[in-house]
């Protein structure tokens, strides 16, 4: 009987350990709508502020966003605005200049950083969709001029510390 009970203990630890461990990175998720995010006229290098992400850890959902900017060279970073889940600022690393085509298509970027609250290194992979549409531009005063638009409408993100 005791054997079962040191059995049953080290087992719950166990679980209890595994549980713990499975929750140091955030599960993210792209938080788009149905309508996606409009990231604006088309750029090189390219750049959209203010994606909506959600996160999931055991503190609950904890929603934020984030800011990319890669330049020609490939160079660049994705910001965790607001320090998001602790997440701060990571360099986009390891990825090829990816210019916006007028046709839609897929953006993917690998980025490197530090947790701003635990200073344990982080990796992840951002992948997104986007479809463009062509603005002949507003009118008046301070109107928005003409050009092509995109919207990221799908896609994901992962993150693993």
């Amino acid at each position: 009987m005791r054997f079962i009970k040191l059995l049953t203990t080290a087992f719950v630890f166990a679980l209890a350990t595994s549980v713990t461990q499975a929750q140091t990175a955030p599960s993210l998720v792209l938080n788009l709508g149905p309508a996606g995010f409009n990231c604006g006229r088309m750029s090189t290098p390219t750049y959209c502020w203010g994606i909506p992400v959600a996160a999931a850890d055991d503190d609950g959902i904890t929603n934020g966003s984030i800011w990319i900017d890669q330049s020609s060279n490939g160079g660049g970073f994705i910001l965790f605005l607001s320090n998001f889940e602790g997440l701060g600022q990571a360099q986009i690393v390891n990825t090829p200049f990816q210019p916006l085509s007028t046709q839609g298509g897929s953006l993917t970027y690998t980025f490197a950083g530090n947790d701003g609250e635990t200073g344990k290194p982080y990796s992840g992979v951002l992948k997104l969709t986007y479809t463009t549409y062509y603005s002949a531009g507003g009118g008046g005063r301070g109107g928005a001029a003409a050009g092509w638009r995109y919207i990221v409408n799908g896609g994901s993100i992962s993150v693993t510390e």
